[in-house]
């Protein structure tokens, strides 16, 4: 007679279980298309590399001293992709690229050419 009250409620259990998955499938979904949705500037939608400019005292003095920016970019994007994306968006010439994985986000540092100042990319972003 035990046993037969255990099988239902095992059973619920598992409905429960299923219950509680289909639920957060479904508020992943919600918040993808919420942030889909949102009013992201063109030159920084989720479809592209470049996400937003990182705005640090460090990287403020590397646009300042060292003719750097830095973005923090899609996780999946490729150097070339970056230097791509930079050159087509603000008509600047990249000389090097690195980056680093911090925080489960991709930042990528771009050193530009001399005759590109970063502090000008940067006005236009409203970091100065």
């Amino acid at each position: 007679m035990a046993d037969e009250k255990k099988k239902p409620e095992k059973k619920k259990e598992k409905d429960n279980k299923k219950q509680e998955k289909q639920k957060k499938a479904e508020k992943a979904t919600k918040t993808e298309d919420k942030i889909k949705k949102a009013d992201l500037p063109q030159k920084f939608s989720s479809e592209q590399v470049l996400l937003e400019p990182l705005t640090t005292e460090k990287v403020i003095r590397q646009i300042e001293l060292e003719n750097k920016i830095a973005f923090i970019v899609d996780r999946k994007a490729t150097k070339e992709q970056i230097k791509k994306e930079l050159e087509e968006t603000f008509k600047a010439k990249v000389q090097d690229i690195n980056t680093q994985i911090r925080n489960n986000k991709k930042i990528a540092f771009i050193k530009l050419k001399a005759d590109t100042p970063a502090i000008d990319i940067a006005t236009k972003l409203g970091l100065m």
